[in-house]
Order: structure tokens, then C-alpha cells, then sequence
């Protein structure tokens, strides 16, 4: 039975006829539940829960709510967790954490429980935390303790629980994904009931966890393999999680480097690049910045950089101007002259001074983007961990393009891009001759092509106006009105080339604009958290990513798929995206493999027509017919039975587990995507129904494999 609580959770419940919208991130999938709970303890938490399992209400956790799949949805009740964000401890063991946690970012200023279980001088930190928190927070938190992340994903506006349930990762491919460093979950299951669940071995599995403040008597501690392996990653089928106990690290330094490339190029390096021999494009130890493969490849390479050392006996000018050999200490001092200047020109100095004498660090991350308007088009973002500190470099906000800056001052309306578009596509407009029909657009004249003027008028005159007053109309976002106008503009083969190129450049600029910089480093808090807050209520899109053996061909026969799919389909505005992880335990992780490649495809979208209807269909067959296995919070269209085969018997396992810990209520966190995904329970047996913890924990190894 759930603890009774001496309070409500707050409920926002909207008058008859009216509803409350909840929105994800991209505005794909809006859904109206009939209230929202918002609880801001644990108690109101189990409360809630237990009030919708007795009305026989559907239910469902809520966060930042970004999952683009319909994960979350619910018809009837939502917990949101936005109340439930502070730390439960101070980071632990206390004495290895250099700085606490300010007390107001800790309830009660946290307690104590379990400093005396982990080992002082063991070199492991761990953090008990409430699971809504979101990771731009738990940053700044674990900053000020001198202690990181080991990875995350790429978005810090997720909630730590919503995130992890749908297995959301990085691209670091020699780190487990986060979710292989939980090492507790506190859920609040059906009828409000309190699981403590933790790995058959654990440091947290024991009967003195019932000291923790505002313990229920009548939670139950379960010490199961399975059980830890399933509720890791459920979908919020399981139920709301409260806390989490996390392992991370001491702090540390990324330093990351961003290149272009092309999509030939990179294929073939994808192609002989070795996993279990970490070669390829997994080979690029760092060393300093200006020697070895950093220097050949990020420094040298720099538009208006040519060249590496000045070879002993190349010719220089004496004072009268006669050439004459140089000599090797002449040579040496200009080729430090030069390494100077290339470095200068990097911005980069403080960050060569920082890292000198660095013995050679591993290549730990791989972020690899396609521009679907240019496939040919692509960029590689890479990363090392150094144990050094540094001086921050480049981490703060790139320059915006006028049309950029629009849509962050205006998301939501649409009318206020007509301007700063029509400004951006005639700025090398110099002549117009509407009599002769003649135009002269970047110093090249194009007469006697009435055709193109008249078209080139009517764009400017007529369809950019009307296309933001249809969004406008429409309720749509800024960023959907700039994705038609775009469309609709490289669709009309009777425009001037100059105009499709300059909407090309534009739409580069928006696809590039995470690998700008060149180089950046700093703290793993500032460098991991990439996502672009600036854009948020005027995004658009749509998005879904599929998961391959990285020892394989499949994912790069699907990348080459998705190419063609876009020629065929002309203009498709968006991206491509290759990652790396290691595999995870998690019964139904997306990381079934020893390491998985994921391969993400990202489009534009407006709502009022679906340009991309095929593209997407072509899209989602092509990854089913390759075994690709969709993303957890991404938009997926798989079948039952398809995601039956992806995980075969790791899902009856889940299932199971999903029927031990939903004996109060099987029905309470089922909503359509776990009964059309085949997340619903098996017949439960009543396993984890005993107490105390050491009256069954021989029963739970047994059972486990």
C-alpha cells in the first residue's frame, strides 16, 4: 500500500470544453489530457499516482516533454515532474567532493545516508537526485562540485528521467551511454506504490536504505538484475520515477575539433575504419595542438593556412635582398614564427599553452552531419577528454545571420520575417530593368528572360508575404514559415540560379551552425550541453533515428538510401547524422550491439502541408527492410512485431519485469504507443511481493540470468 501524504498535488484541471495542450519540443504531436498534476514532493507524487490508479485513470510521467515520439501521451491524467528538480544528498562520498552543492539546491540541504556505504578513497562519486531535474541544471550543479557527466546526449532541456526512459546518448563511442551509470531507481508505481530498485550486486541494495528521509514503510526494495535492466529504459510504462542515484566523475576538460568534409569522403573512411581495432575514423590520438594529427588536420587546414614547418635550407632574404639558404636554427625560428600565427589566427594560443607537454589522449567522440540540400556536404565533430585545465575557447554564441536573429526575436510570428527574408535574397540585387526584362543579380546579367523577372517579382511581391500570412494564419512557428518559403523557392526551376544558390548558402548556414567553430574546450559542463535554447518555440521538423552494429554495413546502406531519398525527393532542407555507443544492459536500449551506430534524419516541417509525405514513407521502409531499430522518443512506424524482432527475448524479459512491478494497476501507465509498440505486461507471479530485502534476495539471483 502507498504512504498516505498529508497533501494534494497542485492539479491543474481545465473548465468543460476547454483543454490543456501539452506541446513537445518540434510541435509534432500535441495532445489535450484532462488534467496536469504538478507535484512538488514526494508525497504529492505518490499521491497523485494513487488518485488516478483508483479513478482508473491513464497516466504518464511528464518532463521537458522533447520526445518526438507519442511516448508521452496521455488521454486522461499527466504528473508533470518540473517540481520534483533538486538534489536529495550532497554529492557522495563528501569528502572526495571538493565543493557542496548550495543548500537550496538540496532538500534539507540533503542528507547523509549513504556516505558511510561507499568507500572514501574509492575514486567513484555518485549523486542522489530527483529525476526531474533537467541536465542544463545538473550541469551547473555538478560544475560548482568540480564533478561532470560522463556523457549525455546533446540536449541539456531534457528532464534526467525522460531522457534516460527513452534511452536517449551522445556520440561518445568509449563510454557506456548514461543510462549504464544509474545505480538506483526510486519509482512510484501503480497505486502509488514505491519501488527501490537496484542490480542483484549493489552498493544500494540494502535493507539500511529504509533510513532515507521520508522513507514509505511500505516501499519495497528490489535487488534484481532484470528488474534494473527494465526499468532503466520503459518509456514511462513503469511509472514515475522520483530519484536517482547516478555515478559521475570528477570534472574534466573536452576539447573538440570541427571540420568539413564531404559525404565521399567520409563514407569511404566509414567504410575501413575498424571497430575493434579503433581505426579510421576512430584514429586521431591528441597530442598538442600544434603537432601531430590536431595540427595536420585542424590547424593546417585552415582556409588561408597553408603548409606546416619551414624545411631546413629553404631560401630567405638577407638585408640586401639576396637569397640565400636559411640556416637550421633560421629554419627553426620561423617555422615557430608561423606555428605562432597559425595559432593566432586559430584563436587558439592560450588553449596550445594550456595542453603542452599533454601526453597522447584517445579519440572519444564522433559526430558526423549530412546537409540533405548538399549531400555532398558534411561535417565531423570530434572530441578528446583531457585531465588538464584549461582556459575556456569558444564557447560563447556564434554571430546570427539576420534571417537567424528573426526568428529568435519573433518565434511565433511569422509576418515579422517577411522583411529580413526579402532583404537576405535581393542584397545582390543591383539592377532591375522591368521594361527590358533584364536583372543583374551579383554582377551577372541575366536578359532577355522576362520568364525569370516576372518570377523573381512575383517571390518577392506576392509568395513570401503570403506564405508568412498562411503560417500566421495558421497558428504555425516562425521557423515553419522561413522552411516553406524556402521550399518553395528551390522548387521553382524559373527562378535564377543565383536565388536557389543563395537559399542553398542560407540553408547551410542553418545546418553548419554547430560546427562553426572551428575548436572549442573547456569544461565537459559547458562543452556537452550543445542544443540551441535560442530557437526554441519557433523550431519545426521532423526527425527520426534508427540503430545499426556499427561492425556492420547496414547503417551506411541506409545513409546511402537516405542520399538517394533526397535527390528523388529535391529539395529536402535538413540533416543526416552518425553517431557511436558502446551497447547498453538495458533490456530494450536502443544499443543492442557490442557498438551501435545510429544514423538520424531531421527535416523541416509546416503543418499546413506536408511536403515531405513520400520522402518520409520511403524513409521508415527503408530502415524496417535493414533491421534499423528506431529511437525510443523519436517518430517511429514500426510494428508490434517489428520491434518484437528487435529485441526478441531481451522484450519478454521486460515484459515480465513491466508485470512484477504493475500488480497495483497493469493499466494505469498504458497509453496507445506501449500497447501498439507491445510494451504491455505479461502474467505476473508475484516475485517481488515479499519483504524484507534478505527474505528474498536468494529468490531474485536465482531468477536472473
Amino acid at each position: 500500500m502507498p504512504c498516505s501524504s498529508n497533501g494534494n498535488a497542485p492539479l491543474q484541471q481545465p473548465q468543460p470544453g476547454t483543454g490543456l495542450t501539452v506541446l513537445d519540443l518540434l510541435e509534432l504531436h500535441p495532445f489535450t489530457p484532462r488534467r496536469e498534476f504538478l507535484p512538488a514532493t514526494k508525497a504529492e507524487l505518490v499521491n497523485a499516482v494513487a488518485r488516478s490508479t483508483a479513478e482508473r485513470k491513464e497516466s504518464h510521467a511528464l518532463g521537458s516533454n522533447w520526445s518526438l515520439s507519442l511516448a508521452g501521451e496521455s488521454a486522461d491524467d499527466v504528473i508533470n515532474t518540473c517540481r520534483l528538480s533538486r538534489h536529495l544528498a550532497q554529492p557522495f562520498p563528501a569528502v572526495l567532493a571538493s565543493s557542496p552543492l548550495a543548500h537550496d539546491r538540496a532538500r534539507g540541504g540533503g542528507h547523509t545516508v549513504f556516505d558511510s556505504w561507499v568507500p572514501q578513497d574509492g575514486g567513484r562519486h555518485f549523486i542522489h537526485v530527483e529525476a526531474g531535474i533537467k541536465f542544463k541544471d545538473l550541469l551547473v550543479d555538478l560544475k560548482a562540485c568540480r564533478l561532470a557527466l560522463p556523457t549525455m546526449g546533446a540536449g541539456g532541456g531534457q528532464s534526467l528521467a525522460g531522457a534516460l526512459s527513452t534511452g536517449t546518448h551522445g556520440a561518445d563511442f568509449h563510454v557506456p551511454p548514461l543510462v549504464e551509470w544509474i545505480r538506483a531507481v526510486h519509482l512510484v508505481g501503480p497505486g502509488g506504490q514505491e519501488w527501490w530498485i537496484t542490480p542483484a550486486q549493489s552498493l544500494f541494495a540494502r535493507d539500511e536504505v529504509r533510513r532515507l528521509p521520508g522513507w514509505c514503510p511500505d516501499a519495497r526494495i528490489v535487488a534484481h538484475d532484470d528488474a534494473f535492466a527494465a526499468v532503466r529504459v520503459a518509456a514511462g510504462r513503469m511509472g514515475v520515477i522520483y530519484a536517482l542515484v547516478l555515478e559521475v566523475v570528477p570534472a574534466y576538460v573536452l576539447v573538440e575539433a570541427n571540420l568539413p568534409t564531404t559525404w565521399h569522403s567520409i563514407h569511404n573512411q566509414l567504410a575501413h575504419s575498424r571497430v575493434k581495432t579503433w581505426g579510421g575514423v576512430f584514429n586521431a590520438d591528441l597530442e598538442v595542438v600544434n603537432e601531430g594529427w590536431f595540427s595536420q588536420n585542424v590547424v593546417d587546414t585552415m582556409p588561408g593556412i597553408t603548409g606546416g614547418s619551414v624545411p631546413v635550407g629553404a631560401k630567405g632574404k638577407n638585408p640586401a635582398g639576396i637569397k640565400r639558404p636559411l640556416s637550421d636554427a633560421q629554419s627553426r625560428e620561423l617555422t615557430v614564427q608561423v606555428d605562432a600565427l597559425k595559432l593566432a589566427m586559430l584563436d587558439i594560443r592560450d588553449l596550445a599553452e594550456d595542453l603542452s607537454g599533454l601526453a597522447p589522449v584517445q579519440l572519444r567522440h564522433v559526430n558526423i552531419a549530412m546537409n540533405l540540400s548538399r549531400t555532398e556536404q558534411c561535417w565531423i565533430t570530434r572530441r578528446w577528454a583531457v585531465p588538464a585545465t584549461v582556459r575556456d575557447s569558444h564557447l560563447g554564441p556564434v554571430k546570427r545571420e539576420p534571417i537567424e536573429q528573426a526568428l529568435i526575436d519573433h518565434p511565433r510570428q511569422p509576418l515579422e520575417l517577411i522583411g529580413p527574408i526579402i532583404q537576405e535574397f535581393t542584397k545582390d540585387l543591383d539592377f532591375l530593368d522591368l521594361a527590358g526584362a533584364t536583372l543583374l543579380y551579383g554582377g551577372e546579367e541575366i536578359g532577355g528572360h522576362g520568364g525569370q523577372v516576372t518570377e523573381l517579382l512575383h517571390l518577392l511581391q506576392v509568395q513570401i508575404p503570403q506564405v508568412a500570412y498562411e503560417c500566421a494564419t495558421a497558428g504555425a512557428t516562425s521557423g515553419e514559415a522561413l522552411f516553406l518559403i524556402l521550399y518553395r523557392i528551390l522548387s521553382n526551376p524559373s527562378l535564377p540560379t543565383r536565388i536557389h544558390d543563395a537559399v542553398l548558402d542560407a540553408i547551410t548556414s542553418i545546418v553548419g551552425a554547430d560546427f562553426k567553430k572551428r575548436v572549442r574546450a573547456g569544461h565537459a559542463s559547458d562543452v556537452l550541453d550543445t542544443h540551441n535554447y535560442d530557437f526554441d518555440g519557433a523550431q519545426s521538423g521532423n526527425s527520426a533515428e534508427f540503430h545499426f552494429d556499427a561492425s556492420a554495413s547496414d547503417y551506411l546502406t541506409f545513409a546511402d538510401r537516405v542520399v538517394s531519398l533526397a535527390g528523388e525527393h529535391y529539395p529536402v532542407l535538413g540533416y543526416l547524422g552518425i553517431r557511436f555507443t558502446p551497447g547498453s544492459s538495458a533490456l530494450i536500449a536502443m544499443q543492442q550491439f557490442d557498438l551501435t551506430a545510429s544514423v538520424e534524419v531531421a527535416t523541416g516541417r509546416v503543418r499546413t502541408e506536408d511536403v515531405y509525405h513520400d520522402f518520409w514513407t520511403s524513409l521508415h521502409n527503408a530502415a524496417e527492410q535493414l533491421n534499423g531499430i528506431p529511437h525510443w522518443g523519436e517518430e517511429s512506424r514500426q510494428s508490434k512485431a517489428a520491434l518484437a524482432g528487435h529485441y526478441g527475448q531481451r522484450l519478454t524479459r521486460w515484459q515480465a519485469m513491466l508485470a512484477e512491478l504493475s500488480t497495483d494497476g497493469p493499466r494505469v501507465f498504458s497509453n496507445d504507443f506501449s500497447r501498439s509498440s507491445g510494451l504491455e505486461p505479461s502474467t505476473p507471479t508475484g516475485l517481488f511481493l515479499g519483504e524484507p530485502l534478505s527474505m528474498y534476495r536468494d529468490t531474485l539471483e536465482a531468477c536472473s540470468d
